[in-house]
């Protein structure tokens, strides 16, 4: 394949990783500070940070940093991607146990504890999908009909959890466990992809649990690109990846006509549109929980950081980003 060729880079020790940084313009006042970073966090997973203060759209010197771009300007965002990305997490965690729990819930109550193994509880043509990733997140053997660690040639495997060995031990008719044990094991991305698979009618009526701020249904269609959008932002969390400076792939639907809509812009995949989605959804599950305030404090604590560039908080014509509709609608 043309353009294939060896890969011939050697590691660099953090002393050689400097220098390369100052030839580029970075200016390192605080080399101890430097060495430390490289040492600890790694120069690889700093280059996603070293993004957004180089010339990257520069066919010539991609790699060089803008004129006066301090070493400590770079660790100022990866602290902030740090913290927000910690702000992010709290806030998903409640939003899961949420979004779980008002699935989980409903369906059990309209069709009993075992809902998710009867097909007719699901869209048609979706049901094989669901089950199959169900059955992983139990340990359960769908072509045999039985735990994993049953099986002859696994006597030495041990449930994962108590709760499901206790199951498995005394029952055996339904084989695999209640709705509500699947709810503690399954991600955030199953619960995102099964909540798509229910029918148009369950849809709406689990979506009567998630309401914008001024008390109207959030459409269910949206809801479910909410739901898997927050899940991959999620993962991303789970893995410390970075959030702040970058685009997403997985751009959400929008409101058209609730006035929740003009909490978001025309932009789509930035960190912004997903933590109005978060703001909408804490405020429906969680509405004492003041997590606009905690982003709030973390933006003034970091307000020599380039807000608009690393969240995609627009200044929308005003002095200050603390002015948007994002803190003052209710």
């Amino acid at each position: 394949m043309a353009g294939i060729t060896s890969f011939d880079k050697a590691p660099l020790g953090a002393g050689k990783l400097l220098a390369l940084l100052r030839e580029r313009g970075l200016e390192v006042n605080d080399e101890p500070l430097a060495y430390h970073a490289l040492n600890r966090i790694g120069f690889y997973r700093l280059t996603g940070y070293f993004l957004p203060f180089q010339n990257v759209r520069s066919p010539f010197s991609p790699h060089n940093f803008h004129q006066g771009t301090k070493f400590e300007d770079v660790m100022a965002l990866y602290s902030f991607d740090t913290e927000m990305r910690s702000l992010v997490s709290q806030a998903l965690e409640k939003l899961e146990v949420a979004i779980r729990t008002s699935i989980c819930e409903f369906m059990c109550a309209k069709y009993g504890a075992h809902w998710y193994v009867d097909a007719r509880s699901l869209e048609v043509g979706k049901h094989t999908a669901i089950m199959d990733e169900a059955a992983k997140h139990l340990d359960f053997d769908l072509q045999n009909s039985r735990p994993f660690w049953q099986e002859p040639d696994a006597a030495s495997r041990k449930a994962k959890q108590l709760f499901l060995a206790h199951y498995y031990a005394k029952y055996n008719d339904p084989k695999m466990p209640p709705a509500w044990m699947l709810r503690e094991l399954a991600t955030f991305g199953f619960w995102a992809r099964l909540y798509d698979a229910l029918t148009p009618a369950d849809k709406k009526q689990v979506a009567n649990a998630w309401r914008y701020p001024d008390g109207t249904r959030i459409d269910d269609e949206l809801l479910a690109s909410w739901f898997w959008s927050l899940s991959i932002l999620r993962n991303r969390c789970s893995h410390h990846t970075r959030i702040t400076s970058r685009h997403f792939p997985f751009p959400p639907k929008l409101p058209a006509k609730n006035p929740s809509k003009d909490l978001f812009y025309s932009k789509t995949d930035d960190l912004h549109t997903l933590l109005v989605i978060i703001r909408i959804l804490i405020n429906s599950a969680y509405p004492s929980y003041d997590w606009k305030g905690e982003i709030m404090k973390l933006f003034k604590k970091y307000q020599y950081v380039n807000i608009e560039k690393a969240t995609g908080f627009s200044l929308e014509g005003k002095d200050f980003w603390g002015q948007t509709v994002f803190w003052t609608l209710n």
